[in-house]
């Protein structure tokens, strides 16, 4: 897992996601709602993108986690965990990518296609491993 030492808690793991994702979606709404869009536009855009990022990756994480355990009977909790960090974690990057090639002016559909198959297909490879 992205952190998770051999001595923390998985509790602690999950809650620190958790906290982690509320904090992203603070900043999310700090920089949506209290500072302008044309004053310092590369430093707003680096900070939303990076807010934004964070709290899917912490929100989408517990939230698959947490639906696993609910339907599925998890024999290795912190394998099961470390699925979720990895989908949430390319799904973040996915979508901050597409952020800001919209930003930019150059998405098309087929962008948005191609890098979620390339999504699709690094997690096969680490599926495969």
């Amino acid at each position: 897992m992205i952190f998770l030492n051999k001595s923390m808690n998985l509790s602690i793991y999950i809650t620190l996601l958790n906290f982690i994702g509320i904090l992203g979606w603070i900043g999310v709404l700090f920089l949506v709602f209290f500072l302008s869009p044309y004053n310092n536009i590369q430093q707003n855009l680096t900070l939303f993108l990076f807010s934004f990022f964070i709290a899917v990756w912490g929100s989408y994480s517990t939230l698959e986690y947490s639906l696993r355990k609910k339907i599925l009977n998890l024999t290795n909790p912190k394998s099961q965990l470390k699925d979720a960090s990895r989908h949430g974690l390319l799904l973040a990057l996915v979508l901050c990518i597409i952020l800001f090639l919209q930003y930019l002016r150059v998405l098309t559909w087929w962008d948005a296609g191609l890098l979620s198959l390339i999504a699709i297909s690094t997690e096969l490879y680490f599926k495969g491993k």
